[in-house]
Parts: structure tokens; C-alpha cells; sequence
């Protein structure tokens, strides 16, 4: 049975000094390499709270403009990448509802990539091709933020996409189902995985305590209804088809 008791320490958030002593925490916690690139903040829960993107986007009380999307998304093991890291790079191909086809290999480490990585090698997809370097701040089930740091090299079509041969790209054998509900800066996702449901809302900004301290505020009325956190990222869970 799931455990369904909310994540521990969400009673010290009652209040706004504790969300500002948390901040203040949090500038002790930046790392102390530079690093290129903007970045995500996100929090993801597989059970308590929402059930929905709807209802999660309800309970956050988002205004405005409503963008819904729907995909089908399917990862791979790349055998054979441009640049060899670890953990290795992970293949990852989604296909919009309307047919478009958005092609990724990502690069994640628990560290910033030095100057000398190289992203044009690394980012072989084909023509056309985009680098985006991004910080991935996850909020943990301590309260904590966990980062990571990632390239993701994305190339789009109209039409089926493949991995070129030589990185001899496997599918891991499973297709996931993801509705995007995106309202202003905020991306609130419900995906359903052989391992049950995972909703994540997240948001762009840059690696500071101020774009923290907001996030924390913005996701408060999840932790407030009990969501359980998941502290697993998003390909980490997608990728995982059993």
C-alpha cells in the first residue's frame, strides 16, 4: 500500500518566516561552480494532494491563459553517444498529438560540465539541432533543493524522428503517456508509467534563493494538501518500464 502520510517537515512551512529561514538556508546550498545556462525548478509527487493536472493547477491557484498538450514519450539506452559521460546519455523521443516529433539526448551529472565539454560533438542529432545547458533544481522529500546539471540537445520535425545509427540507440521497451498543462511560466505535467501516476509542476528562473524562495511560495498549497514527494526525476521515472 502507498504510503500516503505527507512528506516529513511540512508542519515548519505553516508559515511564511519558515519559508524564509528555508530560503536563507538555501543560499548556503548553491553550489560554488559557475555554470552556463538558465534553470528548472520543479517538485513531482506520485500520490497525496492532486490527482490531475487540472486540479494541481486549481489548488495553485495559476491565472491565466491555458495550454494543453498531450504526448506520447518513449525512451532509449544510447550505446554508443558522441561523448561518453557518466551516468551515460539517455535517449528520448516524444510525439505530440498533433504528429510533431521532438527528438532528445540528454546529458545529466551531478556536477557542472567543464568548459571543456564539447556540445557540438556531443549534440550529433542531425541538422538543426539545439543545445540547451540548464540547471535541474528538484525539490526532495527532505524540503531540500537537489540539483543536477544537464545538456539536452532537442531537434524537431513534422514527421518520425530516429536516432542516427551510429549511436546505436535502443528503446527500453516502453511508451508513456503525458498531458502538459502550461499556464504562464508554470508547466504543470500528469504522467501515467508502468509504476502508476507522477504529476511535477515546474518553472524556469535562474539558480538564486529569490527564484527559490518563489517557487516554494507558488508550491506551498501542494504541500499544504499533503502531496507525497517524488525525488526521482522525470527520466529517471520514465525510463524505469517495469
Amino acid at each position: 500500500m502507498p504510503n500516503t502520510n505527507p512528506s516529513p517537515g511540512l508542519s515548519s512551512l505553516k508559515s511564511l518566516f519558515a519559508y524564509k529561514a528555508w530560503a536563507n538556508l538555501a543560499c548556503l546550498l548553491m553550489p560554488m561552480l559557475s555554470w552556463a545556462g538558465g534553470a528548472e525548478f520543479a517538485l513531482r509527487w506520485s500520490s497525496g494532494g492532486p490527482v490531475s493536472a487540472e486540479e494541481a493547477v486549481a489548488v495553485m491557484g495559476l491565472e491565466g491563459g491555458r495550454k494543453v498538450t498531450e504526448y506520447e514519450v518513449e525512451y532509449f539506452t544510447v550505446s554508443a553517444p558522441p561523448v561518453a559521460t557518466d551516468p551515460p546519455a539517455i535517449g528520448r523521443r516524444r510525439t505530440r498529438s498533433d504528429g510533431k516529433v521532438e527528438l532528445t539526448l540528454k546529458y545529466r551529472s551531478p556536477q557542472p560540465f567543464g568548459s571543456g565539454f564539447d556540445t557540438e560533438a556531443a549534440c550529433a542529432l542531425g541538422k538543426n539541432t539545439s543545445v540547451k545547458q540548464e540547471t535541474d533544481i528538484s525539490v526532495l522529500q527532505t524540503l531540500q533543493p537537489g540539483r543536477a546539471y544537464s545538456v539536452s540537445c532537442e531537434r524537431e520535425a513534422k514527421k518520425t524522428l530516429d536516432f542516427p545509427e551510429a549511436m546505436r540507440a535502443k528503446a527500453m521497451g516502453c511508451k508513456n503517456r503525458m498531458k502538459r498543462v502550461a499556464v504562464g511560466a508554470f508547466k504543470v505535467e500528469e504522467w501515467q508509467l508502468p509504476q502508476g501516476r507522477l504529476l511535477e509542476v515546474s518553472m524556469p528562473g535562474s539558480d538564486t534563493p529569490q527564484d527559490l524562495a518563489l517557487f516554494m511560495a507558488k508550491v506551498k498549497p501542494l504541500l499544504d494538501k499533503g502531496v507525497v514527494l517524488v525525488d526521482r526525476s522525470k527520466t529517471q521515472a520514465g525510463s524505469g518500464c517495469s
